[in-house]
């Protein structure tokens, strides 16, 4: 076979071969500035937040001013100033009117509880001072309705509206005790007359 003709040194490359032994193109990523029409759109701030494209407007915590009257049992009287007080309170911390509301539920019914309990003790103690004076054998027994009555006559003679007041109220007026002066008093008073401190026997009308 004859052998191959050899290339001529000064025979110009093809474009074929100009293209292989070239510098390679760069790619799109390697490249140091994209094209324009290349560039990769730049996502909106607000999807980067996570957001619809406005600001998030945090509601304003409540202040006293903003709670409604808050229920309260009738037969409970109301601290005003306290009430005010609680209000400044519940806002400060941030609550609602339904957690504030719980609140002074849970106080009514505390303050309730509270005054049943001293009602029953003060009943149960009235109890007890009259059962020792039907039990006691100088202001009670059999006579104890006269005996009262005469201690009742001592009391009305020589007290006031005001002393009878504060017996009733407090209770002292069941008192043993109390009871037993009030009937050595009346047994001291005769036919309307006192006994004089300064001259026993003798009485003033």
């Amino acid at each position: 076979m004859p052998d191959s003709p050899a290339a001529n040194p000064a025979e110009p490359a093809s474009p074929e071969t100009n293209r292989a032994v070239g510098p390679p193109e760069e790619s799109l990523v390697a490249q140091d500035r994209l094209r324009r029409d290349d560039a990769v759109p730049a996502e909106p701030a607000a999807e980067r937040a996570g957001g619809n494209g406005h600001d998030a407007v945090e509601p304003l915590p409540p202040g006293p001013e903003d709670y409604a009257d808050f229920t309260v049992p009738k037969d409970l009287p109301v601290d005003r100033e306290g009430m005010a007080t609680f209000k400044q309170v519940a806002a400060d911390l941030g609550l609602s009117q339904e957690q504030a509301q719980s609140l002074v539920d849970l106080q009514a019914g505390r303050i309730q509880a509270a005054a049943a309990e001293q009602s029953a003790a003060w009943e149960k103690q009235q109890a007890d001072w009259q059962t020792a004076v039907r039990a006691d054998r100088e202001i009670g027994g059999t006579e104890m309705a006269a005996r009262v009555g005469v201690a009742k006559r001592a009391i009305a003679r020589f007290g006031n509206p005001a002393l009878r007041k504060v017996l009733t109220e407090t209770g002292l007026g069941n008192h043993p005790e109390l009871v037993r002066f009030a009937y050595r008093v009346g047994r001291a008073i005769a036919d309307d007359g006192v006994i004089l401190p300064s001259q026993p026997g003798r009485r003033r009308s």
